[in-house]
């Protein structure tokens, strides 16, 4: 083999490497971008659910205060406003 077909296999030999590594940069970018959109989506679900039980919990205290029994209904509100201070305590 003459010396151009040498330069001509080791060039080609470099492409093939170049491209072979850059494919599998590209596959590790590819998948840590599939990780992070799995874990934003998973936080979002956890913070949907979490958002859920707090409205659930709030039409719970509502519907309590709410029994036309004006009394107990002040009492409850301010046992509540009690707990908000208290920071749920």
């Amino acid at each position: 083999m003459t010396i151009t077909g040498w330069i001509i296999a080791g060039l080609a030999i470099a492409l093939f490497g170049v491209l072979a590594v850059g494919g599998m940069f590209l596959n590790y970018e590819r998948k840590e971008h599939q990780r992070e959109k799995e874990r934003i989506r998973k936080e979002g679900a956890e913070n949907a659910q979490h958002t859920a039980d707090i409205i659930t919990e709030a039409e719970k205290i509502k519907q309590e205060a709410n029994t036309g029994n004006h009394s107990n209904d002040l009492h409850t509100m301010a046992d509540q406003l009690h707990n908000y201070a208290n920071g749920g305590k």
